[in-house]
């Protein structure tokens, strides 16, 4: 997207953002305010990303405000959003902002021992449903020595 202070766009040039994200939405609004046409595709139902998964309820509560800004300001700046289209494929200005790595699934268990270490952000937030139906402990780096899978007891 270039330097934040260079000079708008002139004429009508499109571009087209992939990944309704917190990174396609900052890049479609980026876009947008350098005055270009920008379609935001997302094939997911909502834009948020990542953002979508998260289950501590101080957390969802907390981005909330932040997916209500992006909401706005896509809108004000007039960005053309799709959501739950898959992307064709096609286009000269095109900017991919998917994620080549997210976390891991949340898996139901109940009735176990579980531990969680809490540098593993994912888990973090999936304490909050497993602490309903398990014994749940939260360490700090505990698992780092560990180098085989021969190592856990």
């Amino acid at each position: 997207m270039g330097n934040p202070t260079s000079s708008p766009v002139l004429g009508e040039v499109r571009s087209t953002v992939v990944g309704g994200g917190v990174m396609g939405m900052e890049a479609a609004l980026v876009l947008a305010e350098r005055g270009f046409q920008v379609e935001l595709v997302e094939k997911g139902e909502r834009l948020g990303g990542q953002l979508l998964q998260l289950m501590d309820p101080w957390k969802v509560q907390e981005f909330k405000a932040l997916l209500d800004y992006y909401a706005e300001e896509l809108e004000r700046l007039s960005v053309l959003v799709k959501k739950g289209k898959e992307w064709e494929g096609h286009g000269d200005r095109v900017l991919l902002a998917v994620p080549t790595e997210t976390q891991p699934p949340f898996q139901e268990i109940k009735g176990k021992r579980i531990l969680v270490d809490s540098n593993l952000y994912a888990y973090q937030d999936y304490t909050f449903r497993w602490a309903k139906d398990n014994e749940v402990f939260i360490l700090s780096g505990a698992f780092r020595s560990w180098t085989q899978p021969g190592d856990i007891c």
